[in-house]
């Protein structure tokens, strides 16, 4: 087997090389079949592509062009491999990987970094200090708050791990509500907006899908409660910016 790495977009995502060769040695020791070559453009990418058997990394429409019958896997290194969902990738058999999880916990971690500062209003601590003044005001706590989760993968996992530990209720919403240890309640369907107007915090950690692009929008913003924060970790497009 033959395996093509673009190795230029792994290098986005992993920053420590020694670790990233104990990997590779590690791959290649358990499948000394395995034959493995790193490519560093797409246009590379296009020129070796022929004898390859999986690719990971993205493979552009021009490198699939190329590509030949042998081909059978593609991997992404992203948690969500849309951009390679293009129409004629879609028309092959090829079957496609992500690395779904990859950034649980950073998300996470970010996550609740976002709500501590939007909790204690961190810009006004900063200017304060800027222009040399003490300005009190009483903080928000996250504890007893509701954060409602929107997603209820790894990422919604790993924030409900660390809400709970802040002593806040967490809630969840997927298309199909089935019971997770990790959240009080999980939700779908209909109940978005009830759970929206529930939240002190709301988490977009939702993929990009067809049925998440454009989720939210005015009706959804206006069920929340006039002092909750809307904090986005995830994809974009499920944000609806119309009114």
């Amino acid at each position: 087997m033959r395996l093509l790495v673009a190795e230029a977009m792994l290098s986005k995502i992993l920053s420590d090389r020694a670790r990233e060769e104990e990997w590779w040695d590690k791959l290649r020791r358990s499948r000394p079949e395995l034959e493995i070559e790193f490519v560093d453009s797409q246009e590379a990418l296009c020129e070796r592509i022929h004898d390859a058997d999986a690719v990971a990394g993205f493979v552009s429409e021009a490198a699939l062009a190329r590509a030949s019958k042998r081909l059978v896997w593609v991997h992404s290194w992203a948690a969500g491999p849309q951009d390679q969902l293009y129409p004629s990738f879609n028309q092959t058999n090829i079957t496609l990987t992500c690395s779904k999880g990859n950034g649980a916990i950073p998300l996470a971690e970010h996550a609740i970094l976002m709500m501590l500062m939007l909790a204690r209003d961190m810009p006004s601590y900063w200017q304060a200090q800027a222009a040399r003044q003490w300005s009190g005001h009483v903080n928000i706590e996250l504890a007893g708050k509701t954060c409602a989760i929107l997603g209820a993968g790894h990422s919604a996992k790993e924030l409900a791990k660390r809400a709970r530990a802040f002593g806040m209720k967490v809630l969840a919403y997927r298309r199909t509500p089935t019971s997770s240890p990790e959240f009080d309640r999980v939700c779908g369907g209909d109940e978005l907006q009830g759970l929206l107007a529930e939240a002190d915090f709301v988490v977009n950690t939702l993929p990009r899908t067809p049925h998440t692009i454009g989720l939210i929008g005015a009706a959804e913003l206006d069920c929340m409660k006039r002092t909750a924060y809307y904090v986005c970790v995830s994809r974009g497009a499920s944000f609806r910016m119309t009114r």
